[in-house]
């Protein structure tokens, strides 16, 4: 054969090929309905997309990381910490609403279906030292599926109230609070409820920067299991600290927890849970101040994190009786990289929810402290603290929502309407009203009440007056402003200073439910 023919032969099967891949035809799924949808053509069809199953992993109790020594009188966990929890499934997620273990087997304590009652399923107990998953596979809009943790030590290094609240798993998550300094102690945890390993990796800022985590900076984590990291063993020495988790090849569900002493007083510990992603709008509902003088290094304080570029910042506080100016709040500059405080301190008494509208997108978290009563028998006459982490969430994201309550505490729901302008010269108006709703714990309705918010205030509701026996509440912001809001819990210590111990849960971000997509046949050209 010529090398003439040859040549004709391929290019005669190039242009074949060519031939063919035009008339590949290829799948395209397109929006179903609404707004910029393309015209789906004669071919396209309607097909439904049957809803994911829901994970939520549990945060596991609160423990000491280092384990008692020495001397029994100066015992670092002198009482036993009680831990429990709470999950409820709504709707169609009532009837096949499941808890497992991490690997979602059924071994062991607290497993096995949500009891069934009159509109949701519920189940309550003592939450082993092991990771807990809920499981659900929703059938409507309105299936909810959620679960809360609760650990209470009322003396020693862990005194405090610690709780959090069961979240889905994903690849990407931001910490912002605790500290590795001398006397505190955050520890990661990261879980992998999925069937395949999951690399984690860890990005690090403090007061200066970046922080450099060496080798430590990425690991894996098994499937089923879950890995723990010493933030102090790998960022030693950082007063204020922010952490990014990531994860490929699965998603996982990560937390810290952070407790800290003064000297030998329990200075408070709770989770840092994550918040939202860096956003120019960021709210922290739940601050509680005492009414702490400004110089009081108790009093509330709100940490923020521009990770990527600097910028300027504008901190609107919304207080019981409407916006309150912040010393130093009004132009904050934020360096890149770099996590920053602002002092909340001089408040009145009450519940406040900050909102921090910035140049550039930001994460950020508040924390306030419950003052305890000195023992009669104590070593040395101070006054404990607990201390509670608050996680922000992007302004455009508030909304609804349904929370567990946490066990073993007294909740009230905190409600925030924020105005679409903030700013020191601008007069919030209008008003919104949230409903609330109740779940018992026989799944039943228990209650429902209307409250009026008004724009640019802070209203704290009571879980009681929802009813008696409550298990969880529901949020529905009607029309008007953004509704910001988080659950506090308080508890006793045994002390005469009743709810000294505090913690604050923030409702997960809802996500769209899934609709059905048109999907039509197309040439694709290769």
């Amino acid at each position: 054969m010529s090398r003439a023919t040859a040549a004709l032969r391929r290019a005669g099967a190039t242009v074949g090929g060519l031939a063919c891949l035009a008339a590949v035809a290829a799948l395209a799924v397109l929006p179903a309905a609404g707004a910029g949808a393309p015209d789906a053509g004669p071919e396209a069809r309607l097909v439904a997309v049957p809803p994911a199953e829901s994970v939520l992993v549990c945060p596991v109790p609160a423990s000491l990381v280092q384990p008692d020594v020495g001397d029994d009188q100066f015992s670092a966990s002198p009482v036993p910490t009680e831990s429990r929890l709470t999950a409820v499934a709504t709707g169609g997620l009532a009837s096949g609403a499941t808890v497992t273990d991490l690997a979602g087997g059924a071994t062991g304590a607290l497993v096995g279906p949500l009891v069934a009652g009159s509109g949701a399923a519920v189940v309550s107990g003592d939450l082993p030292e092991e990771s807990r998953v809920v499981r659900g596979t929703p059938s409507g809009s309105g299936d909810a599926l959620t679960g809360t943790t609760a650990s209470r030590t009322t003396a020693g290094d862990l005194r405090g109230l610690v709780t959090g609240g069961c979240t889905a798993p994903g690849i990407e998550h931001w910490l912002v609070g605790g500290s590795t300094e001398v006397g505190a102690s955050a520890r990661l945890v990261v879980q992998n409820p999925g069937r395949t390993a999951a690399t984690v990796r860890l990005e690090a800022w403090g007061p200066s920067g970046p922080v450099a985590l060496g080798s430590q900076a990425s690991f894996v984590v098994p499937p089923g299991q879950q890995a723990e990291t010493l933030l102090e063993a790998v960022a030693p020495e950082q007063r204020r600290f922010a952490l990014r988790v990531t994860a490929d090849g699965g998603r996982v569900t990560a937390y810290v927890q952070h407790h800290s002493i003064e000297g030998i007083v329990a200075a408070g510990v709770d989770l840092v849970v994550p918040g939202a992603a860096p956003s120019p709008a960021v709210s922290v509902a739940g601050l509680v101040s005492a009414g702490q003088p400004v110089d009081d290094p108790h009093a509330p304080r709100l940490r923020l994190l521009a990770p990527d570029a600097s910028g300027t910042a504008h901190v609107s506080v919304y207080g019981p009786d409407g916006p309150v100016r912040v010393r130093g709040g009004e132009d904050l500059v934020l360096e890149a990289g770099q996590v920053t405080e602002v002092p909340l301190g001089g408040l009145p008494a009450g519940a406040y929810t900050a909102v921090v509208d910035a140049t550039v997108p930001v994460v950020a978290s508040g924390t306030f402290a419950g003052e305890g009563e000195t023992l009669p028998d104590a070593v040395i006459d101070e006054h404990p603290y607990d201390r509670a982490w608050v996680a922000g969430r992007a302004v455009d994201g508030a909304g609804g929502g349904t929370v567990a309550l946490p066990p073993l505490a007294s909740s009230a729901v905190v409600l925030a309407a924020l105005p679409a302008e903030r700013g020191p010269d601008v007069r919030a108006a209008g008003r919104t009203q949230v409903v609330l709703g109740g779940r018992a714990a026989d799944g039943s309705e228990a209650g429902q009440v209307t409250v009026d918010v008004p724009a640019g205030a802070t209203v704290t509701v009571p879980a009681a007056d929802l009813g008696a026996d409550v298990v969880a509440v529901q949020v529905e912001p009607g029309e008007g402003a953004a509704v910001a809001w988080s659950v506090l819990a308080t508890a006793d210590d045994g002390t005469s200073k009743p709810g000294s111990l505090v913690s604050v849960l923030v409702p997960p971000a809802v996500g769209a439910p899934v609709a059905d997509v048109l999907v039509r046949r197309v040439v694709a050209v290769g």
